[in-house]
């Protein structure tokens, strides 16, 4: 999960309820004057009550909570939920008694205390959200089955990741994987348990470094619908073709690293004659989606190319978009991008948006939240979704 490093624990804990501060101290094995810890001398109360490893590790578990104290936060808390494996009537209990609480500090601390595991599974969907679409390696042309999960298999996948650390970059050699689903996606999150890194936190109100292993090292991200792999992980260079490899060995059973397939795209093609017209039926918290720019590419000459951009709306899209290629100059140009606007209903605030867009021929800047796997059932039923050609 994404680590709050500068949080400080005691401001923290003056935003929680005293019955809920009560109740995290608890679990920590801490009995502390709850008055005391949230007044003006909380700091050096904290400071000489509780040794410095504990105090870390508040901290540490605290900036894992922190993160998920918004209302994002607790949309990544209700979807963990939902694809848990807890019973329905469990479900139900849980979400009812996350709705008693008011804040959603005091809510995200209530799972942490009761529900750990779905907490660090839900930061787990947070912190993969966090990361920027064009940081992630991605690789095609794997077929439809699905990736192994069993413990023996995560095992034999751990070692070769530590394997290939060790000799190629000289790392640790022990690794641990997590995997968890998130939808249609296999999510694997492959720890470097000995490697160290360096963070700062708070020390008597000044910054300081210590040392840390770091939560994640690799991510791992599988869609054997779309035959897709993708990776995350900081300077990877050239181990990302040797991770390929390793995954498509360990947990697909391939013998070799399958070719990228070149024979899928989006068709984006279609606003050359026809305006889009986006059906909304499997999309319940979309409110509006909306074409924004369409970008073109001379089929001759790539370094000449057509932006067409409108901040107002679609109609003046298409006006713009008349006038500046006329039917009888298409011909000589391909779309080479499209970009959108989604609007979504939000509780809080008059409507959420996300901007995403499609590149000829097979790129979408959408993630793996929620939100992208409503806005991806919208593109499949607008004729524009992700194809073979020969299929």
């Amino acid at each position: 999960m994404v680590l709050h490093q500068t949080l400080n624990v005691v401001s923290f804990f003056k935003g929680l309820s005293e019955n809920m501060l009560e109740l995290f101290l608890k679990s920590k094995g801490l009995e502390l004057d709850i008055g005391t810890l949230k007044s003006g001398e909380g700091q050096q109360y904290w400071e000489d009550s509780v040794d410095e490893d504990k105090r870390n590790e508040c901290r540490l578990d605290c900036g894992e909570i922190a993160a998920l104290s918004s209302e994002n936060g607790l949309t990544f808390i209700a979807e963990e939920i939902e694809f848990s494996s807890l019973s329905k009537e469990k479900k139900e209990a849980v979400e009812q008694s996350i709705e008693e609480f008011e804040t959603f500090q005091d809510k995200a601390v209530w799972m942490y205390v009761n529900h750990k595991e779905l907490l660090d599974r839900a930061g787990k969907f947070c912190f993969i959200d966090e990361i920027r679409d064009t940081a992630w390696k991605r690789r095609k042309g794997f077929d439809v089955r699905k990736p192994s999960t069993d413990k023996d298999s995560l095992e034999f996948f751990s070692r070769c990741i530590a394997d290939h650390f060790h000799k190629k970059l000289k790392k640790g050699r022990h690794c641990v994987t997590e995997f968890i689903k998130r939808a249609d996606t296999y999510l694997y999150f492959a720890h470097q348990e000995d490697t160290a890194v360096r963070e700062n936190q708070f020390n008597k109100d000044q910054m300081a470094p210590v040392t840390r292993k770091p939560e994640y090292l690799l991510v791992f991200a599988f869609s054997p619908q779309k035959g897709m792999l993708e990776i995350w992980g900081e300077r990877l260079g050239r181990s990302v073709t040797t991770l390929y490899s390793i995954f498509a060995k360990t947990l697909l059973n391939l013998e070799k690293l399958p070719s990228e397939s070149a024979d899928a795209n989006y068709d984006l093609q279609k606003v050359m004659t026809q305006r889009v017209q986006f059906t909304l039926t499997r999309a319940p918290t979309l409110r509006s989606l909306s074409l924004t720019e369409i970008q073109l590419v001379n089929i001759e000459d790539s370094r000449r190319y057509i932006s067409i951009k409108s901040v107002r709306n679609e109609d003046a899209l298409y006006e713009e978009f008349e006038e500046r290629v006329p039917r009888e100059v298409r011909t000589q140009y391909v779309v080479d991008a499209l970009r959108f606007k989604a609007v979504f209903d939000s509780p809080k605030i008059n409507g959420r948006s996300k901007r995403f867009s499609l590149k000829f021929p097979n790129e979408c800047t959408l993630g793996l939240d929620n939100d992208a796997e409503e806005l991806k059932k919208v593109l499949a039923d607008s004729g524009m979704e992700f194809k073979k050609d020969n299929a």
